[in-house]
C-alpha cells in the first residue's frame, strides 16, 4: 500500500478541502484525515471496452467479465485501506504519546503564507499581513515548547504530563475556527484551509484572506488577516506550556 501511495502521490500529502465526511470535523477544529484508494499504473482498471471505446458505465450489454475483473482487483487491493485505518485508530487510541507533530503545522502554514505573499505581490494593490506574520512566529515558538515538553514527559515517564501534552496536541486546531465563518459561507469556519469558492473540492489556504483579496475586497481581506491571525494565536495559546 505504501508503494502504491508513493507511486500515485510522490509522497505528497494534500490539503483537506471538502467532498467527504471529514469536512464537518475540519470546520469544528477537529483533526481529520482523508484516505481513498486510486488506481496506479500497476493496477489496471478496465473502465473502457476497447471494442466500443465507451465507458462501461454507458453500456447496456453484458459485461460480467469486466465487472469480475474489477471486483477481483478491488478485493485484493482495497482491503489494505480499512486494515490500515483500523490499525491507525487503534494506535491513536492506545499509544502513550500521541504521534501528532505540531511542528508540521509550522512548516505547512509557512508554505501557505508564502503562497499568500506571492498572490499579494502579483496584484496591483497590496495588503498588510504583518499581524498574520507575527501570529505564525508566535505559533512556531509555542510548537517548539510543546515538543520540548513532550520530550521531557516521555523521558521522565511522567504519565500526568504526557496526558497534558496529548490534550494540547488534540485540541489546538480548535483555535483555527471562526464563529463567523468565511465571507458568505458561514458553514466553513476553518481559517487555515477550506474548499475554494471556484475550486470544487480542492482547498484554498488562508481562504478568508486569499479569496477576498483576489476579489478586490480589500477591507474584507484586511478583516480576515486579523481574524486569521487571532485564530492562530488562540491555537498557539492552547499549546502554550
Amino acid at each position: 500500500m505504501y508503494d502504491a501511495w508513493i507511486e500515485f502521490t510522490g509522497g505528497r500529502v494534500g490539503v483537506l478541502g471538502s467532498g467527504s465526511d471529514y469536512t464537518a470535523f475540519v470546520h469544528k477544529g477537529i483533526g481529520a484525515v482523508s484516505t481513498e484508494w486510486m488506481p496506479t499504473s500497476t493496477l489496471p482498471t478496465p473502465l473502457i471496452d476497447e471494442t466500443t471505446t465507451r465507458s462501461i458505465w454507458e453500456q447496456t450489454e453484458d459485461l460480467t467479465t469486466q465487472y469480475t475483473i474489477i471486483i477481483a482487483i478491488t478485493i485484493r487491493t482495497i482491503g489494505c485501506l480499512p486494515s490500515y485505518l483500523t490499525l491507525l485508530a487503534y494506535n491513536l487510541a492506545t499509544v502513550e504519546s500521541l504521534p501528532l507533530n505540531v511542528s508540521n503545522w509550522v512548516t505547512q502554514m509557512e508554505i501557505y503564507y508564502n503562497d499568500l505573499t506571492a498572490t499579494i505581490n502579483s496584484a496591483p494593490h497590496t495588503l498588510d499581513t504583518s499581524s498574520l506574520r507575527s501570529a505564525l512566529d508566535e505559533f512556531a515558538s509555542r510548537a517548539q515548547e510543546i515538543a520540548a515538553l513532550e520530550q521531557q514527559a516521555v523521558e521522565n515517564k511522567d504519565a500526568a504530563l504526557i496526558t497534558v501534552v496529548n490534550h494540547k496536541k488534540r485540541d489546538f486546531q480548535r483555535g483555527f475556527v471562526s464563529q463567523g465563518g468565511l465571507p458568505t459561507r458561514e458553514f466553513y469556519r476553518n481559517l487555515v484551509f477550506a474548499p475554494g469558492l471556484d475550486t470544487g473540492y480542492a482547498a484554498t489556504t488562508f481562504p478568508g484572506i486569499t479569496e477576498s483579496f483576489k476579489a478586490g475586497n480589500l477591507s474584507v481581506a484586511a478583516e480576515y488577516v486579523k481574524r486569521t491571525a487571532d485564530a492562530i494565536l488562540v491555537a498557539a495559546n492552547i499549546i502554550k506550556t
